[in-house]
């Protein structure tokens, strides 16, 4: 049997202060890893991968990385971060809710980001990469959306 695990905010709170406070300089951002339920510290090797990753899946039209997701908060303990959220198609998301597979896309949907939430006090589903760099959040932006037929 599966054991349940319950995210509260107390829980991801200290994760985040924990998390931010032992970070490396190595490290240049965080997000949720919402397979394994844990904070997750992102060197620039894991970044170059999974956004290479992304890449892909923004080409072919199955995740969108807005500009409108690309936002700056303060946390709890009034440090400024930087994020942009990667996101399944709503009707890709949409069509899973209603019980068919997607097919379409090799990442699976999911749901709201806890620290999002619970730290920065906004719901949004999807990926949730924090920089404290804006300049790492912008590259990284620029790098998912960068048409091929631009970047010659």
């Amino acid at each position: 049997m599966t054991e349940i695990r319950w995210l509260t905010r107390e829980f991801v709170r200290n994760e985040w202060h924990l998390t931010t406070r032992d970070r490396q300089k190595h490290e240049i951002g965080l997000c949720w890893n919402h397979a394994r339920g844990e904070l997750h510290l992102m060197s620039k090797d894991y970044v170059q991968k999974e956004f290479t990753r992304f890449r892909e899946e923004v080409r072919s039209g199955r995740l969108i990385c807005s500009e409108g997701n690309l936002q700056k908060r303060k946390d709890k303990d009034g440090r400024s971060w930087h994020f942009l959220v990667v996101q399944d198609k709503p009707h890709l998301v949409a069509m899973e809710h209603m019980g068919f597979p997607n097919t379409e896309s090799s990442v699976t949907p999911v749901g709201c980001d806890p620290i999002a939430l619970m730290e920065f006090d906004f719901c949004v589903c999807g990926f949730v990469y924090f920089f404290k760099k804006k300049e790492n959040r912008d590259a990284l932006f620029k790098f998912l959306n960068v048409n091929p037929a631009d970047a010659s």
